[in-house]
């Protein structure tokens, strides 16, 4: 039925679309979710579609940045049955405005060594962002501000790391959501003219260069344009850098296209452009920082790859963990600590410089106290490579030991030994200590760190 269903379509619009996509984020709205089942899926399309145009092009589909799910479906028998990649990294986008620009930054090339693994003849498929979107709130007209900043973020570095096309969800409000670069009434939004502004100073066919990150003070990301060598730049949460400019620039603000020349500017968490003449003094610096920087990792919080641990202490600066959301440190007896009463669970991302897709054990150490009040606890769930059959269904492995009841008020040491780690950021965090509740969590963290074995 399906392999008809598949001829049929292909044969009607023959000629008309080039491109389909297998499924709408699978597994979801499916009954069968395993991977096996959408590979017996994706191969007798694909069979049938070349079969009618050979011409067409076939794309594997995953949910959010489900990569572990698209292994498994290539090992199941997908494998060569596919011309291109979609994914709607929905989950990563929300954390850039925290400061997660080193986990969006991963996605391409953390795919790309899944399909080296899986796939090598498909290492180089293109890859669609068929969703992405950042909502508003109706009520809170700050936020259409923030959405604007969001998608000259997130095009930015999807265009900078090799996303071949991205379809911002939504065009106009829909479905009772509110992603639109229109409101449901027509009016235009911030983020309309944003994308305005960035097709039109970066041109149909975007030239990407390389980025730049002097000493961590800003994310810069250089693209040569019929205009000129194009900077998009902002800073990270809480930062503001005064940047000198080796001659004179055009600063341009997305939101609103308009432009004015100065030969300094100030990086905030906004995003902004700035345009040099391409003969100019400090468009060739760019193009030359860029071009030296371009294949190396890019550096979130440093880079990672030689370390063999990564670590987060409260009233520290992160060294190569983050937290989403993680309170602000407090002093209890003269330390500082984390303390996530009232909380589901914790989340925590690793720095991809450290560790991404590929699969080696490692020790996760946690220094913490409990609050002397109800029954504290965790299960300790990170992204592995077990059938996802064995999984919580999003791919998270409980650690063998189970539930882990925090005793005592007094900070202790806790370590568990993880064998088959797969940190891919399917919801932009790589593992988390989860409470099952508010209930559970009347406990601090001092200190976390993921060591390499």
């Amino acid at each position: 039925g399906w392999r008809a269903y598949v001829t049929a379509r292909i044969t009607k619009f023959k000629g008309r679309i080039r491109h389909w996509e297998v499924w709408n984020e699978p597994p979801n709205f499916t009954e069968d979710k395993t991977p096996q089942a959408y590979a017996k899926v994706v191969a007798s399309a694909y069979d049938a579609a070349k079969a009618i145009d050979p011409a067409v092009q076939i794309g594997l589909a995953a949910k959010s940045n489900h990569v572990n799910y698209l292994a498994q479906s290539i090992e199941a028998g997908a494998a060569d049955k596919f011309d291109f990649i979609t994914l709607h990294p929905y989950e990563n986008a929300d954390l850039v405005h925290e400061g997660f620009e080193g986990q969006f930054m991963s996605i391409v090339p953390r795919l790309r060594k899944m399909l080296l693994d899986k796939n090598p003849a498909k290492a180089n498929v293109p890859i669609w962002f068929t969703e992405i979107g950042q909502p508003v709130m109706p009520a809170d007209r700050n936020s259409e501000a923030q959405q604007a900043d969001a998608l000259v973020k997130i095009y930015t570095m999807a265009i900078a790391q090799g996303v071949a096309r991205i379809h911002w969800f939504d065009p106009s409000d829909s479905e009772g959501l509110h992603f639109g670069l229109t409101a449901g009434d027509g009016s235009k939004r911030p983020a309309y003219f944003a994308m305005q502004t960035l097709s039109s100073r970066l041109g149909k066919r975007p030239t990407y260069l390389g980025w730049l990150s002097p000493g961590g003070a800003y994310y810069g990301f250089v693209f040569e344009t019929p205009q000129g060598t194009m900077l998009s730049l902002w800073a990270p949460p809480g930062r503001t850098v005064m940047q000198p400019m080796s001659s004179a620039v055009s600063l341009i603000d997305p939101r609103s296209g308009a432009a004015v020349s100065t030969s300094s500017v100030t990086v905030t968490p906004k995003p902004i452009l700035v345009l040099a003449p391409t003969s100019s003094e400090q468009a060739q610096q760019w193009r030359r920082d860029a071009t030296a920087n371009k294949t190396k990792a890019f550096p979130w919080n440093g880079d990672h790859s030689a370390t063999s641990s990564v670590s987060m202490t409260a009233g520290s600066q992160p060294n190569g963990i983050f937290a989403r959301g993680m309170p602000a440190p407090t002093i209890v007896g003269g330390v500082s600590e984390f303390n996530l009463s009232g909380r589901n669970g914790q989340t925590f991302t690793v720095d991809p410089t450290f560790m991404s897709y590929t699969t080696s054990p490692i020790k996760i150490t946690v220094v913490l106290r409990g609050h002397g009040t109800g029954e504290p606890g965790f299960n300790l769930k990170y992204e592995s490579n077990a059938p996802l059959a064995l999984t919580d269904g999003n791919g998270l492995t409980s650690a063998a030991e189970g539930w882990h009841r925090v005793t005592g008020t007094a900070f202790y040491e806790k370590s568990w030994t993880i064998s088959n780690p797969r940190f891919v950021g399917f919801y932009g965090y790589n593992f988390t200590f989860d409470s099952d509740g508010p209930a559970h969590s009347q406990y601090s963290l001092q200190k976390i760190t993921v060591s390499k074995l």
